[in-house]
């Protein structure tokens, strides 16, 4: 009697131990990002306007973060007309319709305009 019950306490400790370790490896994947960056660009009024923030869903805080404004030229590149840590702005010269974005990451923005 004293045999089987050590010995089924025994295997009861090496189960712990086996479903410690598994619980282990079984971890959650990590978290999606808590903080992201937020841009927007507008024509508005003869300018262009476009503004950026980093901000954080757990405080709710928004930090202005760079930002620029680009036009692609005749020869196909992108030129920054204007840049700012959380805004930019460029005036309009001209009427003929151009695209502007915010920058050349996948997230960025454009609009399209007669802001020449």
């Amino acid at each position: 009697m004293r045999v089987r019950n050590a010995l089924a306490r025994g295997l009861g400790l090496v189960a712990l131990a086996a479903g410690t370790l598994v619980g282990v490896a079984a971890a959650p994947a990590a978290a999606a990002p808590d903080c992201i960056v937020i841009k927007n660009i507008e024509y508005y009024s003869g300018a262009i306007y476009a503004d950026a923030d980093w901000f954080c869903y757990s405080t709710g805080q928004s930090t202005p973060w760079p930002v620029a404004i680009q036009r692609q030229d005749a020869a196909g590149n992108w030129v920054t007309l204007a840049s700012g840590t959380g805004s930019a702005t460029y005036a309009c010269v001209g009427t003929a319709t151009k695209t502007y974005r915010t920058g050349s990451t996948v997230k960025d923005r454009s609009v399209t305009a007669a802001c020449g």
